[in-house]
């Protein structure tokens, strides 16, 4: 798990380096700053939501039956 982790990790960050590259090439000549800007702000902002919905998982797991125990059935938490 952790080799595939790490080579998932590794072409990926070898991805963003030429879709930079790729943006900056096909936009016009005079807004190259505004077309990385605009991938730097989807990169973020998927970014931030993959960390919430990793969180929401990542909680709802460990509230799992193991974080209910000693709760009356029925109780809502």
């Amino acid at each position: 798990m952790r080799a595939a982790m790490l080579m998932m990790g590794l072409g990926f960050g070898q991805l963003v380096g030429q879709l930079i590259q790729l943006v900056q090439d096909t936009a016009p000549a005079h807004q190259p700053g505004v077309a990385t800007t605009g991938v730097r702000f989807f990169q973020t902002l998927g970014s931030a939501l993959g960390a919430s919905v990793f969180g929401t998982v990542l909680s709802r797991v460990y509230a799992g039956p193991a974080g209910r125990a000693g709760r009356p059935a029925g109780s809502v938490s």
